[in-house]
């Protein structure tokens, strides 16, 4: 069985939704479960990768002119998308391809943000949002795009982002103080 050499490290999946856990018990899965979960983990974790591509390969047409500012979706019938999609997509699929081989790509093991983080990144997205719109601009599509436009905001507001960052703080730790969660322990969760 499967299972076997899957147990020692990893005897269950779950998976939450709408607050309910639903747990599948790998230790006495049949193997055509698991297999099948393996095979489906593997073309959708592939699968991904092809909205990936597509937004690299939109914004690779949009640089060169090729296609208009604002464009999502480059259709196959378009001229633009030999051109582009061959080695979008086939250097992003290597690139998830190498990452499941090396083991770097581990569910839910992405970096968690802290409460004064989070109220940092959305008081610098709320402020970048504001100003975007009174310039009467739109805020980028890429991630790299906009994390720079959010780190150049940040570094310009900073004393007051960073007040708002503590008084949010300290406003969550007033409103828990005193909180009384004897009759909920039920509901907790260790971590």
């Amino acid at each position: 069985m499967i299972a076997q050499h899957i147990a020692p490290s990893l005897s269950a999946l779950v998976r939450t939704i709408d607050g309910t856990d639903y747990t599948l018990d790998l230790t006495t899965t049949p193997d055509a479960t698991i297999l099948y979960l393996l095979q489906y983990g593997y073309s959708q974790a592939l699968g991904d990768t092809q909205a990936v591509a597509n937004a690299a390969m939109v914004k690779a047409a949009v640089k060169a002119g090729v296609l208009p500012d604002g464009t999502t979706d480059v259709p196959k019938d378009h001229p633009a998308y030999d051109a582009f999609a061959a080695n979008t997509l086939a250097t992003r699929a290597k690139a998830r391809l190498d990452a499941l081989v090396k083991g770097s790509m581990v569910f839910g093991e992405t970096e968690r943000l802290s409460p004064e983080e989070r109220d940092r990144r959305d008081i610098t997205m709320a402020i970048l949002k504001t100003a975007v719109t009174a310039a009467g601009a739109r805020l980028p599509t890429d991630k790299d795009d906009l994390q720079a436009l959010m780190d150049a905001v940040y570094a310009q507001r900073q004393t007051e982002i960073d007040r708002d960052v503590a008084a949010r703080a300290k406003a969550r730790a007033k409103h828990a103080s005193g909180v009384d969660l004897s009759g909920l322990a039920g509901l907790l969760k260790k971590k």
